[in-house]
């Protein structure tokens, strides 16, 4: 039995979806990349996210310091 190649490398199961979107009737030529597009999108806003969180984490002692220290510069102006 020959094998379907897919003009892509991919590893174990991956080859299974790629497969079925590629033979899949409805997916016009421009689908594909648009959403690859899409994916990559939604993948960097959460990359994005989860490092602002990491971010603020690991600094939020700066932010209160910085914080407290300007509430007291306006209650006791110099």
């Amino acid at each position: 039995m020959p094998k379907t190649q897919l003009g892509v490398r991919a590893a174990g199961a991956a080859g299974g979806p790629a497969g079925k979107r590629a033979a899949d009737p409805d997916s016009g030529v421009g689908d594909r990349p648009a959403t690859l597009a899409q994916d990559g999108d939604r993948g960097r806003q959460a990359r994005a996210v989860d490092a602002a969180v990491r971010f603020l984490g690991d600094h939020q002692g700066i932010f209160d310091e910085a914080e407290h220290d300007q509430q007291t510069r306006r209650r006791y102006p110099l």
